[in-house]
């Protein structure tokens, strides 16, 4: 036996041409938990939908001139050519300037961590 879920019927106020209001019943619908069930779905899946496009935007790089990475780095002009030519780090040429994605020398940086560095003797 399917269980059932009266929704209760709202009355609606009309003004009439004297400015009286009458009250009229609106129609009584029955919802079942199988109706409620279904909508949960449509909805979850319109989310879903929503989310998925929000989540396919792509993520503005922050790109980094020479100057600004040898600075970040505390590196000269030929230690930064010798790690791009190391294939370390990767830089992207346009027109003549080298640029270099911000959150990537940050990984680079992030991934040598030197945790207990030895001396020279």
């Amino acid at each position: 036996m399917k269980s059932q879920i009266a929704v209760i019927p709202s009355q609606l106020k009309i003004l009439t041409c004297g400015g009286i209001f009458k009250t009229k019943q609106m129609p009584t619908s029955i919802i079942t938990t199988d109706d409620l069930r279904e909508f949960k779905l449509e909805l979850l899946e319109e989310i879903e939908e929503i989310l998925s496009k929000r989540d396919n935007k792509p993520i503005p790089i922050n790109w980094l001139r020479s100057v600004e990475v040898k600075r970040k780095l505390k590196i000269s002009t030929g230690t930064l050519h010798n790690l791009r030519k190391k294939r370390i780090i990767k830089g992207h040429k346009l027109e003549g300037i080298i640029f270099y994605d911000a959150s990537e020398i940050d990984r680079i940086l992030l991934e040598n961590v030197v945790l207990n560095e030895e001396k020279d003797t």
